[in-house]
């Protein structure tokens, strides 16, 4: 009489082929977040760096002096509250600086998170001057981009009226 031999468990063969889809899938989401964690971090250094040239805006309309600013003939609003937003040459970082005159006063630095990059398209430095608002340069446009993948990019721009926008695509 012939035994009837019943398998359990698993061939090798099908271990070695589970372990094998199991690791292309691990591999497909660990690549396609990475993408996604880069756009994220661009799309979030253009929208701080945008916040903080509207609340420079906002402080030259308001006619917001600087504390330490030292007027030739107080009270001058428009010598106090008028700034300048100067990026960094590396593009880590950018400044807003207090102008009056040719003198720059109560510089406040603001850094980007890392992985990120600040390019100025027009200019390294734009100033905002008071009463009225006058933007000097006509119109800014930077790009935010990745530092490891450069076709990442989100792009701030703003009008000679001071309005302030973040798109995907080129300001033009």
């Amino acid at each position: 009489m012939a035994k009837n031999k019943q398998q359990n468990g698993f061939t090798l063969i099908e271990a070695v082929v589970t372990t094998a889809i199991v690791a292309l899938m691990s591999a497909l989401v660990v690549a396609g977040t990475n993408g996604a964690r880069e756009r994220f971090q661009v799309r979030n250094a253009a929208q701080q760096f945008a916040s903080d040239l509207r609340e420079t805006i906002l402080m030259t309309k308001n006619g917001v002096n600087a504390t330490d600013c030292v007027s030739s003939v107080p009270p001058v609003p428009r010598e106090c509250s008028s700034y300048q937003i100067v990026v960094s040459a590396d593009g880590n970082s950018y400044t807003r600086e207090v102008v009056v005159g040719a003198t720059y006063y109560r510089s406040v630095p603001f850094v980007l998170p890392g992985g990120t990059k600040l390019s100025p398209i027009d200019t390294t430095s734009f100033d905002f001057l008071h009463f009225p608002l006058v933007t000097t340069g006509g119109t800014l446009n930077y790009t935010v981009e990745s530092k490891n993948d450069y076709s990442i990019k989100t792009y701030v721009c703003v009008t000679p009226g001071g309005v302030v926008s973040v798109k995907t695509s080129s300001c033009l």
